[in-house]
């Protein structure tokens, strides 16, 4: 499943590919900026487990392929579409994000579910998910209130400093960009490091398999 650095680069590569399209990541969402009759709109893009994209020189296209392929919305504008999403985790501040960890310190919650929570940090599932709490030595599966969450907001920005910087290089090598963006999906998954997720202890957590 695409999650947020997987969309991130996304947008960075059809940006670059070509300057008439306006796209920006927003946690697991690509937004693409269009006009319509005069009016700004947003084209929200959610890939689930299997959506994937395609382009040509005039236009960029969603393809809904798999079971469960994500959704395509159009809003109004920037707020309208960031209702209900917490901070980006791509772009949030150490603030940022310490602002809504703290807020999770006392709570009875299970910490995977805070984390993959949309509303509090927008651009983590499972597989990140697992990375990180890894990274800090968390359990998903345990209460917030039970563990030790101070080391948290490093563990949330030394992941995605390091997979936005190994998703750069690649994109930086690449030799057709247009290429990069239809291969993006399957391409992205061969490439990515990860050293818990897949390899570790599978933990069942709220009906969703997480790797410690």
């Amino acid at each position: 499943m695409p999650e947020g650095p997987e969309v991130w680069i996304l947008s960075q590569a059809i940006n670059l590919y070509n300057t008439k399209f306006n796209t920006f990541a927003y946690g697991k969402h690509l937004v693409i900026q269009d006009e319509l009759d005069g009016v700004d709109i947003f084209i929200d893009w959610s890939f689930g487990l299997t959506g994937k994209v395609k382009i040509d020189d005039d236009r960029i296209k969603k393809v809904n392929s798999g079971a469960i392929y994500g959704e395509q919305d159009m809003y109004c504008s920037k707020d309208q579409l960031l209702q209900g999403y917490g901070v980006n985790w791509l772009s949030a501040t150490e603030e940022e994000l310490q602002n809504v960890v703290t807020k999770w310190v006392g709570l009875k919650r299970v910490l995977g579910g805070l984390l993959l929570d949309q509303s509090q940090i927008c651009g983590i599932g499972v597989a990140w998910g697992s990375e990180i709490l890894h990274r800090v030595g968390l359990k998903p599966d345990v209460k917030a209130f039970e563990q030790d969450l101070s080391g948290l907001v490093k563990g949330l920005i030394e992941v995605r400093n390091e997979i936005t910087a190994l998703y750069s290089s690649e994109l930086t090598k690449s030799e057709d960009v247009k290429d990069f963006i239809n291969s993006w999906f399957h391409n992205l998954y061969k490439i990515r490091v990860m050293n818990v997720y897949k390899k570790g202890t599978q933990v069942k957590v709220s009906g969703r398999t997480w790797w410690v």
